[in-house]
Parts: C-alpha cells; structure tokens; sequence
C-alpha cells in the first residue's frame, strides 16, 4: 500500500458497494433474476 493513497483499508464500504460487489460475485442467472424484479417492480410501482 502506498502512503499517497487516501483511502482507509479499515473503512466500511457504501451500501451501494457492499451491493454492487456481492452483485459481481453472482452468476448470469442471478442477474437475470434482478433485472426481472426490477422490471416487474417498475410497472407495478
């Protein structure tokens, strides 16, 4: 690790990157399954 970095390794990552890292590490089908709820979602919400 560099000093010049400002990230903190011990930070909590987002939400949103906690979300989209576990949303890498799935298969196609889980993508699939996610995108069809959300569209499914959107036309009744």
């Amino acid at each position: 690790m560099r000093y010049t970095d400002s990230r903190d390794p011990y930070e909590k990552p987002s939400p949103l990157g906690r979300f989209g890292s576990w949303l890498s590490r799935r298969s196609i089908e889980s993508w699939g399954f996610f995108i069809a709820g959300f569209l499914i979602a959107r036309i009744f919400f």
